[in-house]
């Protein structure tokens, strides 16, 4: 469909929460609506849809699924009448109660935060619905399917179905009867034809988990491991090489599991490492049951990226048990390692949870203990999030919220500091460097193959987006978040 096709220049806001290939997805989705003329704005502007990619992994990710939903709610109401204003609130900080949406199952608030066109709000004039349509999708509908199955408007599309959002969207707006349920699965259907939002060609080669650590809802709401035939994967990569990509990032939800008939995970690599063009590759995140001899045979290619998020989640044996996580501190440790053995500087992120069911204060200095031993580049901290439907939160000796709180706080002390020390390791040193952000005149910014942050002052207007560059990086500014600053080779 093409923009003359409407009779105005349809416009389309995304918010995505959660993880990359989620990121990912949304990509995918934002390009179908550029093809069809949309104009992709902010998501709190005025449009004639609202897409949201919901999270569920943590409590708190779905209170941020929620708000932002009632926030497109409230968003398409004020756009349908100007005296709209009288009864909806002002957006507010996710997690107040004014992002609340009464008559909504599981979504408490005050009369005041009343959306028009939510069920069970009284006066209701069904007639006046607003355009707009709002698609929520992600792992949220999938834990949470009924929370907005009733509002006029609204449409839940689980994530095997996602890549329907476009027709969805057309249906209704041609006001014809929708029913996602309808639309036929296509959990790879994410391939981007051109940068929307990033610079980097994400391909999408697995999805689901079998893994079944006892705390993670992923399982039920991405459902069981399915791979990507490797023909389609080699031939996205290639795509996405041919369209200028200089940097192609793989993501799945447990890419160690990925197996498409003789072909496992590192003989893919190898495929893909091979292929002809310009790049480079990267991966989103990996389990440690996968850096086996095969994989570390491969780390020092020239197109394999030093920098890989390993997922720890504790240093403590007794807690990596009871996560059913399948290794030990030291079968990690070992593994790390084995790569930096290879490459020194090999960049290492990781996740870690802080309270879960059971963890004492000498389990917890075990984490603190294996952080600042590995010296992670940086560590995403979880503070336990209890899901109903897994294992975990069926344990005994769930810690207090204030002790989790604390422990969380400690470990990203720690991180930070764990986050300094390997950057200053990097002062000097060559890093190629992937542009993202150019002004003109001023400074240009991206990202090394180590995945840190490089800016180059008074270079804009030599650099290209999209473009890599050799430098060396000569400064680190630890205001806040540390960057470096280079100069150009």
């Amino acid at each position: 469909m093409t923009p003359e096709a409407h009779s105005h220049t349809r416009r389309v806001a995304f918010h995505t929460l959660g993880c990359k290939l989620n990121q990912h997805e949304t990509e995918s989705i934002a390009a179908d609506f550029r093809r069809a003329g949309y104009a992709i704005v902010p998501f709190g502007e005025t449009a004639d849809a609202y897409i949201i990619n919901t999270c569920t992994v943590t409590a708190k990710a779905d209170r941020k699924s929620r708000n932002t939903v009632n926030r497109a709610l409230r968003s398409r109401s004020r756009s349908k009448s100007a005296d709209s204003s009288d009864s909806t609130p002002p957006d507010s900080t996710p997690g107040d109660a004014g992002d609340a949406v009464p008559g909504v199952p599981g979504v408490s608030g005050d009369a005041g935060d009343a959306v028009p066109g939510v069920p069970g709000v009284p006066g209701l004039n069904l007639q006046a619905l607003p355009a707009a349509v709002v698609v929520v999708t992600g792992c949220f509908v999938e834990a949470s399917p009924d929370v907005y199955r009733e509002v006029p408007g609204l449409y839940m599309l689980d994530n095997r179905r996602k890549s329907s959002a476009i027709e969805i969207v057309e249906a209704h707006l041609r006001g014809e009867i929708v029913i996602p349920e309808r639309h036929t699965p296509a959990p790879f259907n994410f391939d981007t034809p051109s940068p929307v939002f990033r610079t980097r060609g994400t391909v999408k080669i697995q999805d689901g988990c079998n893994t079944g650590c006892s705390y993670c809802i992923i399982p039920v709401v991405r459902g069981r491991a399915l791979s990507r035939p490797a023909t389609e994967v080699c031939d996205a990569v290639r795509s996405n090489i041919e369209r200028g990509y200089r940097e192609i990032v793989l993501t799945g939800i447990n890419m160690s599991r990925y197996h498409d008939g003789d072909t496992d995970f590192p003989s893919l690599l190898r495929q893909l490492l091979e292929l002809p063009g310009e790049f480079r590759l990267r991966l989103s995140s990996l389990e440690p049951e996968l850096l086996t001899e095969p994989l570390l045979d491969m780390i020092r290619h020239p197109r394999f990226m030093p920098h890989l998020h390993l997922c720890l989640q504790s240093g403590s044996d007794r807690i990596l048990s009871l996560m059913n996580r399948g290794y030990t501190r030291a079968e990690f440790t070992r593994a790390l390692e084995a790569i930096r053995a290879k490459v020194p500087d090999f960049h290492f992120t990781t996740d870690i949870i802080v309270g879960f069911p059971g963890e004492t204060e000498a389990d917890f200095q075990d984490s603190l203990d294996t952080v600042q031993e590995l010296e992670f580049g940086h560590v995403h901290t979880f503070p336990y999030s209890s899901r109903s439907r897994t294992r975990a939160a069926r344990m005994d000796g769930h810690v207090p919220e204030s002790v989790k709180a604390e422990r969380a706080n400690t470990m990203r002390r720690a991180s930070a500091a764990a986050k300094l020390r390997y950057r200053r390791s990097l002062l000097g040193r060559e890093e190629e460097v992937l542009i993202e952000r150019v002004v003109p005149g001023g400074a240009a910014s991206g990202y090394g193959q180590r995945y840190v942050p490089v800016t180059l002052s008074g270079t804009g207007e030599h650099l290209k987006v999209n473009g890599l560059y050799k430098v060396v990086l000569s400064e680190l500014d630890v205001a806040d978040e540390p960057v470096f600053h280079a100069r150009l080779l």
